[in-house]
């Protein structure tokens, strides 16, 4: 387990689920494993492999498991994440809502992990 990834609080996986859902209009969590290749459920679960990765130490390999995916689906989601950002206006500010919660919550974690060492 990750040292930002305290049970009830902070940055977890349910955490990092929740905020997608919420960032991208999601009712429930059928979009993590579904087959479906529908944009509005193929970036999410790219966002998902990236925050796994990126916030929670999670193996690319890991990340893409989460969501019934193979690594190479799994890099290649981080891949386009980071396209995502720099051109898809539609999807952008989503993409970063998500992230930048994360980041957030990951440096406020960080830095009170840092002043109680």
């Amino acid at each position: 387990m990750s040292a930002y990834s305290w049970p009830g609080i902070g940055l977890t996986e349910g955490n990092i689920i929740n905020l997608i859902m919420l960032s991208f209009g999601l009712e429930n969590r059928e979009w993590i494993t579904q087959k479906s290749r529908k944009i509005g459920y193929v970036i999410p679960r790219q966002v998902l492999m990236t925050c796994l990765v990126d916030y929670l130490g999670y193996s690319v390999t890991a990340a893409a498991a989460v969501c019934g995916k193979d690594h190479a689906t799994g890099t290649h989601a981080r891949m386009v994440i980071h396209q995502t950002l720099i051109f898809d206006r539609d999807y952008k500010d989503r993409v970063n809502r998500v992230l930048d919660e994360c980041n957030r919550i990951y440096n406020a974690l960080k830095e009170e992990r840092k002043t109680n060492d």
